[in-house]
């Protein structure tokens, strides 16, 4: 055998071993705690979605496991109190990630059993930490995210509100725990800016017309709450927290498991014809939504792809994502 013949042998052996070691690797365990913005619901829900339900799109396939304890109506005190936080603990094993996101029910005066001020809500951030870490797992605080709440054009961050500022709050305590923060509050608030209170309403948070989605006959005007195009933007928002911070002690585990994202442009042929889905990323596997809202008196009549074909004439079209970027214009009348 020729001397560069068996530099190249041993050179395809040793990639098919990286290969190997690639694929046989065990995947890194993301666990979530939060409330009913994370957690997972059944398909009778529908487009009703949690962050935690796609977050394991932003990974490689086959690089993290995402197990999502988040449930609907806890807080920071009532997740220990109803027993949850005993159970997910027990779950816990050495090398988890361990995803910590509460406020929305925190916040909330109207029921005692949930409500938590910012004192006691420190406490038990303190107590999942500290437990977590008892068990060798690496918690990581996340930041409520906005609701669809505005003051004239202006987002209200109602998570940053006098004395109860729980995004404040939780960086204060992250910072005495040496826990890593996502601050979603902010980066939330900064889409808010962007897209605006008609976008959102009716294409991020659950703001549904009558008739639109057959699990929501009535409609729906949540401004709490996620349709999947608003839970992939959330979790696309912690996902690119993570990659902010790419040498943290505990995020530099997450950040080169982050999958590429592959953009979606979405035209329309007249400008005045109404509002649609706006172009983002997403990453492969997503099932991106494709809607359109037609402006008063227009009339919508097809998508296009991008080679020129008529691909769906209803106002709502889904597909999942591949690894290609993708072009579709609202063909108006």
């Amino acid at each position: 055998m020729s001397l560069s013949l068996g530099k190249r042998l041993v050179a395809m052996l040793a990639m098919a071993g990286i290969v190997w070691a690639a694929t046989t690797a065990t995947p890194q365990r993301i666990v979530i705690i939060g409330d009913s913005t994370v957690c997972d619901y059944a398909a009778n829900m529908y487009p009703q979605t949690g962050w935690g339900q796609v977050l394991k799109h932003y990974f490689r396939t086959g690089s993290v496991t995402v197990i999502n304890h988040a449930i609907g109506g806890r807080s920071s005190r009532s997740f220990i109190e109803g027993g949850r936080w005993t159970t997910t603990l027990a779950t816990l094993q050495k090398g988890d990630i361990l995803m910590v996101q509460f406020g929305h029910n925190d916040r909330d005066f109207s029921k005692a059993e949930r409500y938590t001020d910012t004192t006691d809500y420190k406490k038990y951030l303190a107590q999942y930490a500290t437990e977590a870490r008892a068990k060798g797992a690496h918690p990581i605080f996340v930041t409520p995210m906005n609701m669809n709440t505005w003051t004239g054009s202006a987002v209200r961050e109602v998570f940053t509100e006098g004395a109860n500022n729980y995004r404040a709050a939780m960086i204060h305590a992250a910072a005495s725990l040496k826990v890593p923060v996502l601050d979603l509050e902010k980066k939330s608030k900064l889409l808010m800016d962007t897209m605006g209170q008609a976008y959102m309403s009716k294409f991020h948070f659950l703001g549904l017309d009558v008739g639109e989605y057959t699990n929501f006959p009535d409609g729906s005007s949540d401004g709490t709450h996620f349709q999947e195009l608003g839970a992939l933007e959330n979790a696309r928002m912690v996902t690119e927290e993570i990659a902010r911070q790419p040498n943290d002690s505990i995020l530099k585990l997450l950040a080169p498991l982050l999958a590429p994202l592959h953009k979606v442009t979405v035209n329309t042929n007249l400008a005045s014809g109404g509002t649609v889905t706006k172009t983002r990323l997403y990453p492969k596997g997503a099932t991106v939504t494709l809607k359109v809202k037609p402006a008063t008196g227009k009339l919508f009549q097809y998508w296009m792809d991008s080679k020129g074909k008529n691909i769906a004439t209803a106002q709502r079209h889904t597909f999942v994502q591949d690894t290609l970027e993708q072009s579709f214009t609202a063909m108006f009348q």
